[in-house]
């Protein structure tokens, strides 16, 4: 699961902004945020790439989710792709 994750997150961080803000790659983006988290990375990153390209309200959807889904403190990862969310989407 991992591995198909890295692949497709792989695939979307790589297409133009205009694809993600504008739904084309919804169906994709639903599937990243269905994973089991094993780790705070992946989940940092998504959110991390949704802030770099001006997703707000999905980024804010996204944590809450996530919030939910975990039973770690994931908000300090997040709180650090709020500061500098390049760093964290290759």
């Amino acid at each position: 699961a991992g591995d198909s994750w890295g692949i497709l997150y792989g695939y979307v961080k790589k297409r133009p902004a205009a694809e993600l803000t504008q739904g084309k790659l919804d169906r994709s983006l639903d599937a990243l945020e269905k994973m089991k988290w094993y780790s705070s990375s992946e989940p940092r990153n998504l959110y991390a790439l949704y802030v770099l390209r001006g997703m707000t309200a999905r980024a804010q959807k996204f944590r809450a989710a996530t919030r939910k889904a975990v039973t770690y403190n994931i908000d300090q990862y997040f709180d650090e792709a709020d500061k500098n969310p390049s760093m964290y989407v290759d």
